[in-house]
């Protein structure tokens, strides 16, 4: 087959992928959806960036912005509808996808076609796809830093370095977590040949970056008095997320606190929120949390007040308990390199066919027990298998892989924060590993390969 013939194959494969998902997935709404499609909505009602369904619309800072002024902007275009969100995140996949197979050409045609294919065909990727959530935005934003950073550094660019800040400052506006994306900058310095002219590019990447972030800055500065990143949420994941022993916390403090003693102008705020916290802590459990949170919202603490309040009890938790925290960051860790989610693709599935499968899993049981398998022990377990093979020896792309992959999981799970959500990310970094390690060991079969589409090129 001719190299014409085999982009034909390729790209047909893609779309039915594509076209069957998206005829038999819906798009998917989790708890999350209806946040950040609520702060899409008021901004294109004009009611700003607001959490609040009616007067008075409070602004909020919970959620960095960027996707939900992404779903305004086809909201307000092209009608409230949730399709239009779904073919630009199928579009954004498939670019994703382009800048995985640009990046693998180092290994030969063959790796690149099997690695971009893999990832435009990856069924939880395109799964994530379907639904309103920012992880396909975000995922896009990474791969496409990965990409200039990479360029950058072997090019010797400073315009591809610009275009990474600028990938970098919008995936941070999409999930703080793509701070984490900057380790890789110890391997342009260490590993370049011009290490004054990649110093000189990560400078212009950091600049670009914060250029990106500055009116997100500047805006929570003006109205919260708070001159944070991103979101200002990290509190409240944190005190949901470390345990029970956090509750029995708050109910110390409860008991060893009384509210007359506490001057009102010092750390008034505090004082207030760990009342209401301790105060359902006791009566309703680990479930207090949301209602908290909403008593605290209706007494008047700004979103910062409310965030500080929480950091403060959780990080006090974790103070006495780090060996338990350690264990907790542990288990989310292995959560997220686990398996693949199911939830986010048997209950999307359309028709009657799916019927089964769908009742099944909302009964906590899967009809098809092999589906199980698949999806959470043999996928993911051969995928990392390979990664590993893949990652000797050891060249830029493989290193910027490796620690994409760790540090977009492991900073989360620090934060308490991590699940099955933060593994789609940095799946096309793993399924560049694997691919590689692949065709490591097929060996010879590949470069036969590659070497038959040399001749078909040159061939008259």
């Amino acid at each position: 087959m001719s190299a014409r013939g085999r982009w034909l194959t390729v790209v047909m494969v893609v779309l039915l992928v594509k076209t069957v998902f998206f005829m038999w997935l819906a798009p998917i709404m989790t708890p999350d959806s209806y946040v950040y499609d609520q702060l899409a909505t008021n901004i294109v009602n004009g009611h700003g960036y607001s959490l609040s369904r009616e007067a008075p619309f409070r602004p909020d800072a919970t959620r960095p912005p960027l996707y939900p002024f992404l779903l305004a902007i086809l909201y307000g275009g092209l009608g409230a509808g949730h399709i239009s969100v779904v073919l630009l995140q199928y579009c954004l996949g498939l670019t994703s996808a382009l800048y995985i197979y640009l990046m693998t050409r180092r290994y030969g045609k063959t790796v690149a076609y099997i690695a971009g294919v893999a990832v435009a065909s990856h069924p939880f990727l395109t799964a994530y796809e379907s639904s309103i959530m920012p992880e396909s935005l975000f995922t896009f934003l990474v791969v496409g830093f990965t990409f200039h950073v990479l360029r950058g550094m072997e090019k010797r660019s400073l315009l591809a370095f610009c275009l990474a800040g600028l990938y970098l400052g919008m995936s941070v506006l999409t999930r703080p977590v793509g701070f984490g994306a900057l380790v890789i900058a110890p391997v342009v310095l260490l590993r370049s040949e011009d290490r004054r002219r990649s110093l000189i590019g990560l400078i212009v990447l950091g600049f670009v970056t914060l250029l990106v972030l500055a009116p997100w800055v500047a805006r929570n500065r003006m109205i919260f008095g708070w001159s944070g990143l991103s979101a200002i949420s990290g509190g409240i994941n944190l005190y949901h997320s470390t345990g029970i022993n956090l509750y029995h916390r708050t109910q110390e403090l409860l008991a060893t606190m009384d509210p007359n003693e506490v001057p009102r102008e010092a750390d008034h705020g505090f004082r207030r929120a760990i009342l209401f916290a301790a105060r359902e802590a006791r009566t309703k459990g680990m479930a207090a949390i949301w209602p908290v949170y909403t008593e605290m919202a209706s007494s008047g603490l700004s979103d910062v007040e409310r965030d500080q309040v929480f950091l403060r009890i959780g990080l006090s938790a974790i103070r006495e308990h780090p060996v338990a925290y350690l264990w907790g960051s542990l288990r989310r860790i292995k959560g997220v390199w686990s398996g693949y989610n199911l939830s986010m693709l048997l209950p999307g599935l359309q028709g009657a066919w799916a019927r089964p499968l769908r009742a099944n899993y909302e009964g906590g049981e899967f009809g098809i027990v092999g589906l199980k398998m698949i999806f959470q022990v043999a996928m993911p377990g051969v995928l990392i298998m390979l990664a590993i093979v893949g990652l000797v020896p050891r060249d830029n792309l493989g290193l910027f892989c490796a620690l994409l992959a760790a540090s977009l999981t492991i900073i989360p799970a620090l934060l308490l924060a991590g699940d099955t959500r933060f593994r789609i990310p940095v799946e096309p970094f793993v399924v560049i590993l694997a691919v590689r390690g692949l065709s490591r060991l097929l060996g010879g079969r590949v470069e036969r390969l590659n070497n038959r589409e040399c001749a078909d090129v040159v061939a008259p």
